[in-house]
């Protein structure tokens, strides 16, 4: 095996934790799931450095790891409303993110052409404040580990850098997707 594949064994995993997370959470087996999404967590963080680190990115993994964060984080967020640990609005602004991101990056796959996806600064401080979130949620549903403010300021966090990665996605898309058309218009004439 070649070392250099395992960042894209790492997001198939952080796919694949999914269920098992599901199940736990709906069974009420809520430490287990705790340390199914920790790992999960950790995952994103691991894949990311070895591949900086070690020069072990690829094209799959560079549509591999966006995938396995959006379906990885989308789904604990849905988990978490059912259970009402956190309000369903919140999981409903993750998700509206992800409905905004997914058909414009496809849209400009599709009309424009084939991009690399790299996540923004603000994208990688929103994939990181979701995943403090869910373990914050989960320390106090289960320990009371913190103060409930602590929770709601970190909601309030997370909001703001998806709004913010969300709205730096589509300009920067948007700018880029204009300039692609104006190259194709002047190399066309």
């Amino acid at each position: 095996m070649k070392w250099s594949i395992l960042p894209n064994l790492l997001c198939i995993f952080r796919i694949l934790v999914v269920l098992p997370i599901a199940f736990a959470m709906l069974d009420g087996q809520y430490e287990f799931a705790f340390t199914l999404v920790f790992i999960g967590g950790l995952t994103d963080w691991i894949d990311g450095f070895l591949s900086r680190r070690f020069g072990w990115g690829s094209r799959l993994g560079s549509i591999l790891d966006p995938i396995a964060d959006k379906i990885f984080i989308v789904s604990v967020f849905m988990l978490m409303a059912w259970e009402q640990w956190l309000p369903l609005w919140v999981a409903m602004f993750v998700v509206a993110r992800e409905l905004v991101i997914v058909p414009g990056a496809m849209a400009y796959h599709t009309f424009i052409g084939e991009y690399e996806m790299q996540p923004s600064f603000v994208s990688k401080l929103n994939t990181a404040f979701q995943i403090i979130l869910i373990l914050l949620t989960f320390a106090v549903s289960l320990w009371q580990f913190f103060p409930e403010w602590v929770l709601f300021a970190t909601i309030y966090l997370m909001l703001l850098t998806t709004v913010l990665s969300g709205v730096h996605y589509v300009l920067s898309w948007g700018n880029r997707a204009v300039q692609e058309r104006k190259k194709l218009k002047e190399n066309g004439s």
